[in-house]
């Protein structure tokens, strides 16, 4: 295991004194790391070292620079670290205030960076491996898409989830202004992301002489409608609820944005289910039980934090704005029910 694979590890450390002592110094520690092990991984895909398993999988020797620096996160393990460096790096920006929305992102970011450590991106390639002929590369990720398509829905992903403390803090303690900051912005940001990368990705479908259609309802996309559907309506909250002083849709709104947390994980860990038939799903070792174990933690986060909520003043009068957020919502739960 080269010296590299350590940085994760003392990166998880950092986070786990970041989020319990909310200090700013081992949070930004810890973004360095994660960097620095994301950098180091991306030279091998660079260099094309064959000599890290990773490399020899997913790079797809021959290729331009920039296809074989999408092996990055054409793989598995590649996605854990780099989604863990996202999380670490808005809870870092976020632990300067009271609230909780940073400690809930170094706390995800940990739970993605101790998956980078148990499912290691720098373990170097067996033996054999390197004696036998090489590996088969999937000839229709050989595209520019690939290096547009996952990216930016990969961000969208850490958009979504990173605010889920704050959520849970303004479910559990009605007015709480900490939530509305981070929500609003990070929200606006990933609805923004999220839908580029979707159009970028129907018009890869569209081009690829496999699908030869915008849109076919693999599980995944079935999965990322769903996040799609759940945070236009957390969108379509936002404005009434910061213009009203927090008392319209107040427990909607921050639901909402945990609902689309949640969903987001789940899509994540569709995409790592070797029992589903999908055009998106990860080959080899998976990460499913991570991602399904924090969508059911986050699950039960919010159960609590809604328990524990006290009663507030009456709602607003309703109109045709609760009908639409209704309807999107009712959406993505179809969405849900199709996909089980």
């Amino acid at each position: 295991m080269p010296a590299e694979a350590a940085l994760p590890l003392l990166a998880a450390a950092a986070l786990a004194l970041a989020a319990g002592r909310r200090s700013r110094p081992a949070a930004w520690c810890a973004v360095a790391l994660l960097a620095g092990a994301v950098l180091l991984l991306g030279l091998r895909f660079l260099t094309d070292d064959t000599g890290n398993a990773l490399v020899f999988r997913h790079a797809g020797g021959g290729q331009p620079w920039p296809l074989r620096l999408a092996g990055l996160w054409a793989s598995d393990q590649g996605t854990l670290l780099l989604m863990a460096l996202m999380l670490a790096g808005m809870g870092a920006r976020w632990s300067r205030d009271d609230g909780w929305g940073g400690p809930g992102a170094l706390l995800l970011a940990l739970a993605f960076t101790v998956g980078a450590v148990i499912w290691s991106p720098f373990e170097s390639t067996p033996a054999e491996a390197l004696g036998g002929p090489p590996p088969r590369h999937n000839s229709h990720l050989a595209t520019p898409w690939m290096v547009i398509h996952p990216p930016l829905l990969l961000a969208a992903l850490a958009l979504i989830i990173a605010p889920a403390g704050a959520a849970c803090q303004a479910l559990a303690r009605p007015g709480t202004a900490q939530w509305r900051q981070p929500a609003g912005g990070a929200m606006r940001a990933a609805w923004i992301v999220l839908g580029a990368g979707l159009a970028a990705g129907m018009w890869w479908a569209y081009q690829d002489f496999t699908f030869g259609q915008f849109w076919h309802w693999d599980p995944a996309q079935t999965a990322i409608f769903a996040v799609w559907m759940a945070l236009t309506a957390q969108l379509h909250t936002h404005e009434a609820h910061v213009r009203s002083g927090g008392r319209r849709f107040a427990v909607l709104y921050p639901l909402l944005g945990l609902a689309t947390a949640i969903l987001a994980l789940a899509a994540m860990a569709v995409v790592r289910l070797p029992i589903l038939a999908s055009s998106h799903r990860y080959v080899g070792d998976t990460s499913a039980p991570l991602l399904a174990g924090l969508a059911a933690l986050l699950a039960m986060a919010a159960a609590l934090a809604a328990w524990r909520r006290p009663a507030g003043p009456a709602a607003p009068t309703r109109d045709a704005l609760d009908l639409a957020v209704a309807l999107m919502a009712a959406s993505a739960a179809v969405a849900v029910l199709h996909l089980g």
